[in-house]
């Protein structure tokens, strides 16, 4: 009622002559029409969630690869999938994207660009970096159901904690969207477990 949300659509509308890269937590919907009239991208992530937490809080590529390093996740260069990542309170929102030079056709989603899904997992969960300290890693273990529609290459991954469990595991859930803030797959109840460095060697 203070006129926050019509200031907003007015800066942010004649920011775009500057041809700005604009990325907007809308907790509210109304911003919704102008990303619409900017040929923008939408993404519902949340929004029938009251513990949604998440904020702008952003990793360049390089450095979240490079943290996933020190916790043990070591991805080469055609691995590495996300291309922008946003971090909140056990939540996260990631934009993957498959390169161009990974032939996708013979599969009906390329294992890389799930497995790229996958990167996000250790930033939302609690205690990361245990496995670092110890010499272990936080690996999955187990997934309670999955669907995904054939084709993606290019999506935004909201991936929050779920649970702690006994003992060392955690659970995720990771759901993808398609460019235009559609639902396309999910991954329900992704278990996290601490696994030592002698069981990882073991296999």
């Amino acid at each position: 009622g203070s006129g926050k949300s019509f200031l907003l659509n007015f800066l942010i509308t004649n920011m775009q002559k500057y041809d700005p890269y604009t990325l907007i937590f809308d907790l509210g919907g109304s911003f919704e029409s102008l990303t619409r009239l900017f040929d923008g991208i939408y993404v519902r992530v949340g929004l029938n969630s009251p513990g949604f937490k998440i904020n702008p809080f952003s990793l360049p590529p390089t450095a979240a690869y490079a943290r996933l390093d020190r916790l043990g996740l070591q991805y080469g260069p055609r691995f590495r999938g996300i291309q922008e990542l946003h971090v909140g309170q056990n939540e996260s929102l990631a934009r993957v994207r498959l390169p161009e030079d990974r032939g996708a056709a013979e599969y009906a989603v390329h294992p890389a660009f799930l497995d790229a899904c996958l990167h996000t997992y250790p930033f939302v969960i609690e205690n990361a970096e245990a496995g670092g300290r110890e010499q272990s890693c936080y690996l999955p273990i187990s997934l309670d159901g999955f669907w995904c529609q054939q084709g993606l290459r290019d999506a935004w991954v909201h991936t929050r904690l779920r649970a702690l469990g006994g003992g060392l595991t955690q659970s995720v859930d990771v759901q993808i969207y398609d460019v235009a803030g559609r639902l396309v797959g999910e991954m329900n109840g992704l278990k996290i477990g601490l696994l030592p460095a002698d069981k990882l060697a073991a296999h």
